[in-house]
């Protein structure tokens, strides 16, 4: 076993810390005509620093700053005690503790200036106003009084007309029947003469009356005809109407409610710069190391075995110590609380399980 001087290298830390990204700022915005509960927050307790005393070892600690330098290269511009005025575009930006006021409208709270990193600021935002669409109706053509000409109305009547007046005509319904009657009528009239001659007689037809011709009297209905005719059922006549007057609907924009500035606090932005702090000094400490007389090839790959059983992957195992071999020595270390160096410490082969001689 060898015990050799070594030096230890400084140790670093990465630690983060926020930086100021974006400056608070705040932005106008149109409020409405009603009420609403708003909740926004005060300053209740200014922004202080401590120092805090920790023996043996470093902290971090985490405040937030304004890089004033940063802010100015970017065309924000300062006044006298420091505090931010305007932005580079021109917006005014105010302390947001000059916009509180006490309850008994106490004098404002002097300035400590934007590097002590205790002011917070504002920003202004003009916000045009906002229109709506009002419709109503406006008055396009006013009521007047107008003579109509109302023309008389006709209508279709229908009448019936006589076309030719009832009469009374004799229509022969039966003529004369006549009937054949056999009777003898006087031939030869007698005459005297000595011969005594029966007188003869032939039978001769002839028509008489059996029933007299009559006359009856049967009326004859008028004969009518529908006649469509036009008749004045109204006289025309002139009223007046009452034309009512004309609207239309106009849309115009009219101020609903009329422009207002309300300041939001907008808090500042911050931003996490990891940076390594030391954590501790270079310095020279005695340990005992496996020196080159012990490292054998063979005993480099048995910490390479040791290594990889403990889940540390040290590279190909072939009893030559690299930049691989290390990294995994130095992680082991880390993990188990073992001195972290650039050598093989004893206490970390005897951690292994591996004998150093």
């Amino acid at each position: 076993m060898t015990t050799c001087l070594v030096e230890i290298p400084a140790q670093y830390q990465t630690i983060s810390r926020q930086v100021l990204k974006t400056a608070a700022t705040t932005r106008e915005v149109s409020v409405p005509a009603e009420y609403a509960t708003v909740t926004r927050r005060v300053l209740e307790r200014a922004a202080s620093s401590k120092e805090v005393v920790i023996p043996g070892q470093v902290q971090t600690i985490t405040r937030q700053i304004i890089d004033v330098e940063k802010l100015k290269k970017q065309g924000y511009r300062f006044d006298d005690n420091g505090d931010i005025v305007a932005t580079p575009q021109g917006d005014r930006v105010l302390r947001a503790s000059s916009l509180q006021t006490t309850k008994d409208n106490a004098s404002k709270t002097p300035s400590a200036g934007a590097e002590s990193g205790e002011e917070a600021y504002v920003r202004e935002v003009v916000t045009p106003e906002q229109f709506t669409d009002v419709a109503r109706q406006v008055l396009d053509q006013p009521a007047r009084v107008i003579t109509v000409e109302v023309p008389g109305t006709t209508k279709v009547v229908k009448s019936r007309v006589e076309i030719i007046p009832a009469k009374t005509e004799e229509v022969l319904i039966a003529p004369a029947v006549y009937g054949s009657i056999s009777k003898q009528v006087l031939d030869t009239p007698e005459s005297t003469r000595e011969v005594v001659i029966p007188a003869e007689y032939s039978t001769v037809e002839r028509q008489v009356i059996d029933t007299p011709a009559s006359v009856r009297k049967i009326p004859v209905p008028a004969l009518t005809q529908v006649v469509s005719r036009r008749v004045i059922d109204q006289a025309a006549s002139v009223r007046e109407e009452i034309v009512p007057a004309v609207y239309t609907t106009v849309k115009r924009q009219v101020v609903d409610v009329p422009p207002q500035v309300r300041e939001i606090k907008v808090p500042a932005q911050y931003e996490d710069l990891p940076y390594q702090v030391k954590v501790a000094d270079a310095r020279l400490e005695r340990r005992s190391v496996l020196c080159e007389t012990n490292a054998t090839p063979s005993k480099i790959m048995e910490i390479q075995r040791a290594l990889l059983t403990a889940g540390h992957n040290p590279g190909a195992v072939d009893g030559v110590i690299r930049a691989n071999t290390m990294r995994a020595v130095n992680a082991y270390q880390r993990a188990n609380s073992l001195p972290v160096d650039g050598f093989l410490n004893l206490e970390t082969v005897k951690a292994l399980g591996v004998s150093p001689n």
